[in-house]
């Protein structure tokens, strides 16, 4: 079984207390927290944060919650904190700021890891339909081999397609990972990698030091919240769905 841990924090330049803005009347990473809790391969969900408004409201809405060193630089740190305090084989990074996470795709991730002898890290691909996205520098893309490896990410196209009538298919990076723990602690006490600081991707550190990444194909398609405005489309369009 895994252990998911769903790193939140209050600062953030683009959304201050994002973990707490409300949908439908409920927290943000309290809705994460229980889309997560439905996932049938994981034995323990936690909301992993530093800041004491989150640590209480995560309280009040009985979920599990760890407050972590401040000085973390990114929820990976966070996360990784949390798992050396116990005994799991396979680590799930949950986004935050993911509503509306499938437990499904969850659950695949650490079927994949787990199935998966020579791999350290398990991660959800989509193909892209809208085209605009192949274009825009938000959408991390990935190119894999025929064996599911990632191979590259990136925030421009990839691969670059030379022939016109080549047929066209670019896959999108859903952000979710699983880990094998030991592959985990090795990542966190990695330095930041030279293709890291260039593409700001921070997956790339794992490809440069040989961590093998695992991909598979969902059509989940992916609903994070960066900022308010982000928010308020989604109200607006009528996307949200109370749990």
């Amino acid at each position: 079984m895994a252990l998911i841990v769903i790193p939140a924090r209050y600062s953030s330049s683009r959304f201050p207390g994002k973990p707490l803005a409300l949908i439908d009347d409920v927290p943000m990473v309290v809705r994460v927290y229980k889309q997560a809790i439905n996932c049938k391969n994981a034995k323990k969900v936690i909301i992993a944060t530093d800041d004491e408004r989150i640590f209480n409201c995560a309280k009040d809405f009985n979920c599990n919650v760890e407050m972590t060193d401040a000085r973390h630089r990114s929820g990976t740190d966070r996360v990784a904190e949390v798992a050396l305090k116990y005994d799991f084989d396979i680590i799930v990074n949950v986004q935050g700021d993911e509503p509306f996470i499938s437990p499904v795709v969850i659950d695949t991730s650490i079927e994949i890891l787990k199935n998966s002898v020579n791999t350290d890290i398990s991660t959800p691909v989509k193909k892209i339909k809208d085209k605009t996205e192949i274009d825009n520098s938000n959408v991390v893309k990935v190119a894999f081999s025929d064996n599911f490896y990632a191979l590259y990410f990136s925030r421009s196209p990839i691969p670059f397609h030379r022939e016109i009538n080549e047929d066209k298919n670019f896959y999108k990076h859903i952000g979710l990972y699983a880990f094998k723990k030991d592959s985990l602690q090795k990542f966190v006490n990695l330095k930041e990698s030279r293709l890291e600081k260039i593409e700001k991707l921070e997956q790339l550190r794992a490809l440069e030091n040989n961590l093998k990444i695992k991909v598979f194909e969902t059509d989940y398609e992916s609903i994070g919240i960066d900022t308010p405005e982000d928010l308020e489309y989604l109200k607006d369009n009528h996307r949200l769905s109370s749990i």
